[in-house]
């Protein structure tokens, strides 16, 4: 299940008069929108696509000196750590599963967080180890298609705001959707198989890499 990590302040960035323009239910109307959109885009690509955009889970719930080694068979190249009373969340990789070396380790202090920590050395195997953490979902995952959810939100948003072919909303709406186009085809290119194809039926998914 592809996960929902888009938020309202990421649109603002991009657009900040939104805040004025919809409500707060009507943008995550359209969030939601755009993110069924991109699913049914990324279902006609085949399952590997879709596979990259799905998150691995490390953490849920309640957590105490836990730890967990997963396979990850897509190199997806981030954390997105949430949770209350957090301690410290260690992540070490491995091409062989025996041999492992510390990639990211971080103290939280106890703080709650929602963020997203980038991996800089994607491995086969993870080991993950969180001392401590309340209503965690801690997981891995490959981020680049919040991008692409962005672009297509924007497009769906511009699209409801335009009222004829050339006013500024309409115009938006289509360099949104370019932008889509264009990120959503980076994104279906950047991952190759063992045997060095695009992404077909067999073999691992490689990152090969994409703008972030």
């Amino acid at each position: 299940m592809i996960k929902n990590l888009l938020t309202k302040e990421k649109l603002f960035n991009y657009e900040p008069s939104l805040e004025e323009l919809l409500t707060e239910s009507e943008l995550q109307n359209k969030i939601n929108e755009a993110l069924q959109s991109l699913i049914i885009d990324l279902k006609n690509e085949g399952k590997f696509i879709q596979r990259y955009c799905q998150p691995l889970i490390l953490f849920q719930g309640n957590i105490l000196n836990q730890s967990v080694v997963v396979v990850d068979e897509v190199e997806r190249l981030a954390i997105n750590i949430k949770g209350n009373n957090l301690g410290v969340l260690t992540l070490e990789g491995s091409e062989d599963g025996i041999n492992f070396s510390l990639i990211y380790s971080e103290n939280f202090q106890g703080n709650s967080l929602d963020t997203i920590r980038f991996i800089s050395a994607p491995s086969k195997f993870y080991k993950a180890t969180l001392t401590n953490g309340n209503n965690c979902e801690i997981f891995l995952i490959e981020s680049n298609y919040i991008k692409a959810h962005i672009y297509k939100t924007l497009e769906l948003i511009m699209q409801g705001l335009s009222v004829s072919s050339s006013d500024s909303y309409f115009e938006k709406a289509q360099k949104y959707s370019e932008l889509y186009n264009e990120h959503f085809n980076r994104m279906r290119l950047s991952y190759i198989n063992d045997e060095g194809e695009q992404i077909i039926e067999g073999g691992n998914i490689k990152n090969i890499g994409l703008e972030r």
